[in-house]
């Protein structure tokens, strides 16, 4: 049994998370807001790790079969993906690789597809890299969100749509999408010659009862106009570590991702990842294991808490992820007032409105914490009173 319950003292690590809080927060306001774990990781990786720094060399470095083999073998047991060592290019991160991806496959000027609310940072690349952000909502329902595929595909025809970024599974709303899903989406983008990058990032982090499939891996079509962007980042709390690994199986696609990757100097990788990463998608199954059953009781705490104490906030049904979906319009406020809200009361969250608009009745709140660390927070909220109250 590993132990998620321990509380590490961030002090003198300079970890990005414990920064200075807003203006109008606390001291000891409690960080929950960037999707960074408060757990160390796996205890396989840390040994690995310091035998490697014991040899004390750390010069440039090639990526080793070893490496490609290992993210092989972890995409075939955890995911039921076969791909090939040679469809592995490595990238300083999902980010990095989502700015070659748009810059290989798009021209200044032209719009990229997003379903949001969605991970604020591809409106962020899209539009720093000088191309045109374009939405097709998703759709709230009760019990979770929906695709609308039909705007989905008139967005595609009406702004002439070469590119998608897709979020699979979504952040923030916490969908598993099904395969039935995966293929009506994919058989639109194969219709109009839409090449997808698809975010995997968070696919390990997959509760009882939903599947994680691959969009690659959807349907054997699929594969061919797919850029996967996987990291062992967020699976493994080692986002600091700067690796990633996209996965093309496409030569030519891979030829034209591979020739910017190189132009923005993206094709290295240090001696520490390649230990790491080894060392995770070797020996880390078990630990990710026990790590997703912890989350998972983490948003049963959470979801028990608001409906004793704070009845007016609705969390979105979690299928996947640590990060929390929760509708404050019970609270006749918008996310952000009561992210606002939150700050004043010593607790670090997210505005949905940060997602899109589409997010703005919501915040978002990490839960890959001690539980205790969590119930003090929960306790703070608490006495954010309502206008009913």
């Amino acid at each position: 049994m590993y132990n998620f319950d321990q509380i590490i003292d961030p002090s003198g690590t300079s970890r990005m998370k414990y920064g200075t809080p807003p203006e109008g927060a606390p001291a000891d306001t409690i960080p929950m807001w960037i999707a960074d774990m408060d757990f160390q990781t796996a205890p396989e990786v840390i040994d690995a790790l310091k035998k490697r720094v014991e040899h004390g060399i750390f010069g440039y470095t090639s990526l080793p079969q070893s490496y490609r083999n290992a993210v092989v073998g972890w995409m075939d047991r955890r995911h039921n993906w076969k791909i090939q060592p040679e469809w592995i290019q490595v990238a300083p991160g999902i980010i990095p690789a989502l700015k070659t991806a748009v810059t290989a496959f798009t021209d200044p000027g032209d719009g990229v597809l997003v379903q949001t609310p969605v991970y604020y940072m591809f409106m962020e690349i899209i539009n720093l890299m000088g191309r045109q952000v374009v939405e097709s909502p998703l759709v709230e329902q009760p019990d979770g969100y929906v695709m609308d595929l039909e705007d989905f595909e008139r967005q595609i025809v009406d702004h002439h749509i070469k590119l998608f970024i897709f979020c699979n599974p979504h952040n923030p709303v916490n969908r598993v999408w099904t395969a039935e899903e995966l293929r009506s989406l994919g058989e639109i983008c194969k219709k109009h010659g839409v090449i997808v990058v698809s975010d995997e990032i968070h696919h390990d982090f997959i509760f009882k009862g939903y599947q994680f499939i691959p969009f690659a891996a959807a349907d054997p079509s699929f594969a061919d106009f797919c850029v996967t962007c996987t990291a062992p980042s967020k699976t493994f709390n080692c986002a600091g570590l700067k690796t990633s690994n996209t996965i093309i199986s496409n030569p030519e696609l891979r030829a034209r991702y591979g020739k910017v990757a190189k132009e923005f100097g993206q094709t290295g990788i240090d001696p520490l990842s390649v230990c790491a990463v080894e060392a995770m998608y070797t020996y880390g199954d078990r630990w990710v294991d026990e790590l997703v059953a912890y989350i998972w009781d983490n948003f049963c705490f959470l979801n028990q808490f608001l409906q004793d104490n704070m009845p007016q906030l609705r969390l979105t049904q979690p299928e996947c992820l640590y990060l929390a979906w929760i509708n404050v319009r019970g609270m006749n406020m918008n996310g952000d007032a009561f992210y606002q809200e939150a700050l004043r009361q010593g607790v670090w969250i997210e505005d949905g409105g940060a997602f899109g608009a589409s997010g703005a009745n919501f915040v978002r709140m990490n839960l890959a914490c001690p539980r205790s660390v969590l119930a003090e927070a929960l306790s703070r909220l608490k006495k954010i009173t309502s206008p009913e109250q």
